[in-house]
């Protein structure tokens, strides 16, 4: 929902409650006053005083609500759940229905969430009660950590931690399912001395066979799928650019610098996550880092390709001498999906096949550095 509906619909609470006629749900009943939801503010948000029933909200400028596509129903199932916010130590809780619980010391409060592509990067919108805006965050998701960055200046706003779900419990109750079944067996023989004394020998002897094959069978494939690959430093150093790669290739790009297109969307995702200067969502890079920082991605680049026309992804800022403004990249923060992927097998410190999941799909890559940087990357 947008904000400019759950503001309408805000309205119309309102003005039923100045009437006599609207009741609280059991979840509005029970949270206090405003006042005391100080430290459940979401950074960027700021808490504002709950309107009285008999005051009439004004109507919001439709120029002041971002426009659009709502892409709620493809980026909620990777946000439901339990998460540990860092540094606020808030706990975010993402619900199927678009609500979301802050908690924090016993306290709760919930909000309205929706996600929104802006045309050049997906949004978190986040939506408060009582406030007219609501506020966004552009997000990376790697694994089970989001992090979520201010979409005016760039900068890293709060790190959520995915709780594990407890899953232990179920195993034990297997354990006695097993002792169960032997118990039957061992009581067998008693009732054999009624009808035939000669019949009690011959049904013990067909359990002992029974139950000594089974285990070895059972033992043997086990063991042979789980030796661990020792992953050398060079290529766990290399992983990350790898990620930033292939997460271009899957949305059906290439890795090299003649699709200038790809080559700045992979350089957009690594810049992400350098520590250079930021300004208004984009990270700013002088030629010289820029071309360092190609490097680092790209074996044996010379030269950078030209930056596409129009694009959001990256904008070339001539050098201006008439204002003494220099030349500088600014490459677009909070591209990075962040893929399921692991390495399978290793040749060495400079080959080495990698499998993500991506569709529902296992693709694999052979991966092969050149001093530390990607010299090819090949799907098998």
């Amino acid at each position: 929902m947008k904000g400019k509906q759950i503001a309408a619909l805000l309205l119309a609470l309102t003005l039923l409650a100045g009437c006599g006629t609207s009741r609280l749900s059991s979840v509005e009943e029970s949270i206090p006053d405003e006042g005391s939801w100080q430290d459940l503010t979401l950074p960027g948000l700021s808490p504002s005083p709950k309107p009285s029933a008999n005051t009439v909200m004004p109507e919001l400028d439709l120029e002041e609500e971002e426009t659009g596509t709502d892409v709620t129903k493809d980026y909620k199932d990777a946000f439901i759940g339990t998460w540990d916010g860092e540094p606020s130590g808030l706990t975010y809780e993402f619900r199927g229905n678009e609500n979301l619980v802050l908690s924090s010391g016993g306290n709760q409060k919930t909000y309205t969430y929706w996600f929104l592509d802006t045309g050049n990067q997906v949004r978190l919108c986040i939506f408060e009660n009582g406030v007219d805006m609501e506020t966004s965050f552009s997000f990376t998701k790697k694994g089970d950590n989001i992090t979520l960055y201010d979409i005016s200046t760039g900068d890293q706003v709060e790190l959520l931690v995915r709780r594990p779900s407890p899953t232990p419990t179920p195993t034990p109750t297997k354990a006695p399912t097993v002792i169960t079944t032997a118990a039957p067996s061992t009581t067998a023989p008693s009732p054999s001395p009624s009808p035939v004394p000669s019949a009690s020998p011959a049904p013990s002897p067909s359990p002992s066979p029974s139950v000594a094959p089974s285990p070895a069978p059972s033992v043997a494939p086990s063991p042979s799928p789980s030796p661990e690959i020792q992953v050398p430093a060079a290529v766990q150093a290399a992983l990350p650019k790898v990620e930033c790669a292939l997460d271009v290739i899957v949305s059906g790009g290439s890795f090299g610098t003649s699709d200038a297109g790809s080559f700045w969307s992979i350089m957009a995702r690594y810049a992400s996550q350098g520590s250079y200067a930021r300004e208004e969502g984009y990270a700013v890079l002088t030629p010289e880092e820029m071309i360092t920082c190609a490097g680092q991605v790209y074996a044996g680049i010379g030269s950078l390709p030209e930056c596409p026309e129009g694009s959001k992804v990256v904008i070339h800022e001539a050098a201006d001498e008439a204002t003494g403004k220099p030349e500088r990249y600014k490459l677009q923060l909070g591209n990075l999906a962040g893929l399921d992927m692991k390495v399978i097998s290793c040749d060495g410190d400079s080959t080495f096949l990698v499998e993500i999941r991506y569709d529902n799909n296992a693709l694999q890559y052979e991966v092969v550095l050149s001093g530390g940087a990607i010299s090819s990357i090949t799907e098998k």
